[in-house]
């Protein structure tokens, strides 16, 4: 089963978004900032994170670049989930290895897809 960790500081999409997973067939856990996900990260291992971008505490940029550079944590790919990225922030996140970059609102489907195809390379 694939574990998903899914990082939002809106409570409504993210239990939804949880809901949506788990019904196809993930494991799903939730965090509600980057802060919360990264403890979670320390405690167990996850396939893939779902992540937005501006969140309280530590951002989505602030979160993978403390993932990248912690060498005690196991390689994780990050999927950022954000409603608008600058070209700048994109480049800043592609620098860190972001494996995919989704806008809020892609149907569930394209995670589906995006998911499958990071963690067949």
């Amino acid at each position: 089963m694939i574990r998903v960790l899914l990082i939002d500081d809106n409570e409504d999409m993210l239990f939804n978004f949880k809901e949506l997973f788990e019904i196809n067939g993930y494991e799903a856990e939730v965090a509600f900032d980057g802060e919360e996900g990264y403890r979670q990260l320390e405690k167990s291992n996850f396939n893939v994170v779902v992540c937005d971008m501006n969140m309280p505490k530590m951002s989505g940029f602030q979160f993978v670049n403390k993932v990248v550079n912690d060498e005690t944590l196991p390689p994780v790919p990050v999927i950022i989930h954000s409603g608008n990225l600058s070209e700048l922030e994109r480049l800043q996140f592609e620098k860190l290895g972001v494996a995919a970059f989704l806008k809020k609102g892609t149907p569930f489907e394209k995670f589906n897809d995006e998911i499958l195809k990071i963690l067949s390379n």
